[in-house]
């Protein structure tokens, strides 16, 4: 059974309750869950500005700079993305951001204009 599917399984048969939902979303996005996956995964950066940066290298303490002056952020192509959205969409607008850094507003928009072609959600 592939990994989508026992997950979707596993909520069919053991629903949570919305507090219980509640309490997961809060946690994953915690300090300590990041804390936790850097110790497994050191080449993350976190997103909780209470987490642990300590042990960055240089590519990561950069990230962290870029990301602390950023106005707006969006994850548009992450592991668990459809692949065909990512080469589609998300990989022709990064590059026509990159010739166009100003551009980044409208090209969110091309990106958010075309995501319901691949998510029902």
């Amino acid at each position: 059974m592939p990994s989508g599917e026992l997950v979707s399984f596993i909520d069919q048969v053991f629903p949570l309750t919305k507090k219980e939902v509640e309490a997961q979303e809060r946690a994953v996005g915690s300090a300590a869950a990041e804390n936790a996956y850097l110790a497994v995964d050191n080449s993350n950066v976190a997103i909780n500005n209470q987490a642990d940066t300590s042990k960055y290298n240089a590519l990561q303490k950069k990230a962290v700079d870029f990301i602390s002056k950023a106005k707006f952020l969006s994850q548009f192509g992450d592991r668990d993305s459809d692949p065909g959205f990512v080469s589609n969409v998300v990989e022709p607008a990064i590059a026509k951001w990159l010739d166009n850094p100003s551009s980044a507003k409208s090209t969110q928009s091309t990106i958010e204009s075309q995501k319901s072609q691949y998510f029902t959600s």
